[in-house]
């Protein structure tokens, strides 16, 4: 793995990783196209939004290992852009408040943080397709 102050320092391997997010992202947001979701990629500075009937999650996509410090600051990030679109999912999608959660999706964690799933990627996907198999 790619130390994070190497990245700084070479392009090359800063538009690699960012491409492997992007990714991330879009598969996350096909799978929840293919059962039944509405989805927003790249909507407010928010990663992912997905919305199936009158529950809505907001997914932070990390195509890497978190470190403890990267974790709090995906979390404080994930928290920021939370609250910025909870109220509009509730205005333009008729979202019930409490049925909107905040997802945090990357390939490892330092600790379990409160009030924020975590998943690994394929981990979420499955989610997914489970929830699909379900009629809200």
């Amino acid at each position: 793995m790619v130390k994070l102050r190497n990245m700084k320092r070479d392009p090359a391997l800063m538009a690699e990783n960012v491409l492997k997010g992007v990714e991330l992202e879009d598969r996350i947001a096909s799978v929840a196209r293919e059962n039944g979701f509405i989805v927003k990629v790249r909507w407010w500075n928010v990663d992912v939004v997905l919305i199936r009937g009158d529950t809505g999650f907001v997914v932070e996509c990390k195509n890497y290992e978190l470190s403890k410090g990267e974790q709090r600051k995906a979390i404080r990030q994930l928290r920021k852009n939370f609250e910025r679109m909870l109220p509009m999912l509730c205005e333009k999608f008729n979202v019930k408040q409490k049925n909107v959660v905040p997802v945090l999706v990357a390939n490892g964690f330092s600790y379990n943080s409160k009030y924020v799933l975590q998943f690994k990627p394929e981990e979420f996907i499955n989610f997914l397709k489970s929830l699909g198999e379900k009629v809200f």
